[in-house]
């Protein structure tokens, strides 16, 4: 039962990624390809680099509750 909620868990966030993950990926593939390509400068990393704003920094840091649980003072 278990594996199958996680499977449907999985399933759903796969689905609902898909479409901005596959606009970053091609975003950035495209651009490296213009990088290796054409002699447009430095405009290929600076544009890779503006990906950046599109990530929701906020996931990759650890909740204020798994802060406290792996704080050495407590």
């Amino acid at each position: 039962m278990r594996a199958h909620r996680l499977s449907a868990l999985v399933t759903l966030v796969w689905e609902l990624c898909f479409p901005v993950l596959a606009v970053l990926v091609l975003g950035v593939v495209f651009h490296i390809g213009t990088l290796l390509t054409l002699e447009v400068g430095r405009f290929s990393l600076y544009a890779i680099a503006c990906y950046a704003a599109f990530v929701c920094w906020e996931r990759f840091r650890p909740s204020e509750s798994d802060a406290k649980q792996n704080s050495p003072l407590t």
